[in-house]
């Protein structure tokens, strides 16, 4: 369902197959699955942004914050201590995500698990 999405080129604001940010890859993750989630246009990547993209994706739809993550639910990382970052759980310990200096890749959870701010179910 995702495998397609490994290796597409990290791209700010990116949005399709030549390349994307964290955010639209999980836009792009939740629409397979059959989940819309708003889409914002932002003129920078900073982290100040992204904490306001966050608060779109907590505050924009119906999700539950939950403590045992399962497949589909939204991982939510500090970069620099601060909420920045979001993937997308797969239910085996391990995330997909936009990276920027490799693009889209699967990791652990286990790699961020002292910087994990939280996992979102959405509704």
């Amino acid at each position: 369902m995702i495998k397609d999405l490994i290796g597409i080129p990290y791209k700010a604001h990116g949005r399709d197959r030549l390349g994307m940010d964290c955010y639209g890859l999980v836009i792009e993750v939740l629409r397979r699955k059959g989940l819309t989630l708003l889409d914002v246009f932002y003129p920078d990547t900073s982290d100040e942004t992204n904490i306001e993209i966050l608060k779109i994706l907590k505050e924009g739809i119906s999700n539950t914050k939950v403590d045992n993550p399962e497949e589909g639910d939204v991982v939510e990382i500090l970069v620099h201590s601060q909420p920045s970052h979001v993937g997308v759980c797969l239910g085996d310990g391990t995330f997909i995500y936009a990276l920027r200096k490799v693009g889209v890749v699967i990791e652990p959870l286990s790699r961020y698990r002292h910087r994990i701010k939280g996992y979102y179910r959405v509704n």
